[in-house]
């Protein structure tokens, strides 16, 4: 998906999305669950915490679905990346975001 200059503002301000795949009905969504985003080049990103295994990453492979950003909703193909650059661009843009974000009490 190619995103407008408004819509990646609004990506690389927000901390999560809504990530909604497709069942294997392509038509109902099998989750509706916030995912941490990060955008590396104005390319939306998010990662799996079982990878690969994860149900969402499964079916979103398979069949597609929806994002959430706001009251926006667009739809997506979920695509695997697999180039060692890209995935470590990403690697280092979700790390860097994690340390931003410590707090204590």
């Amino acid at each position: 998906m190619t995103w407008t200059d408004e819509e990646i503002k609004q990506l690389e301000a927000a901390s999560t999305i809504q990530n909604k795949p497709f069942g294997p009905d392509k038509a109902t969504f099998t989750e509706d669950n916030p995912a941490w985003e990060v955008v590396v080049d104005g390319r939306l990103y998010i990662r799996g915490g079982n990878g690969t295994a994860s149900r969402w990453y499964v079916n979103g492979t398979k069949n597609g679905g929806h994002i959430r950003l706001g009251n926006q909703e667009y739809a997506v193909d979920y695509r695997a990346v697999s180039d060692p650059s890209e995935v470590q661009a990403v690697t280092d843009t979700y790390q860097a975001r994690a340390t931003s974000a410590i707090l204590t009490w």
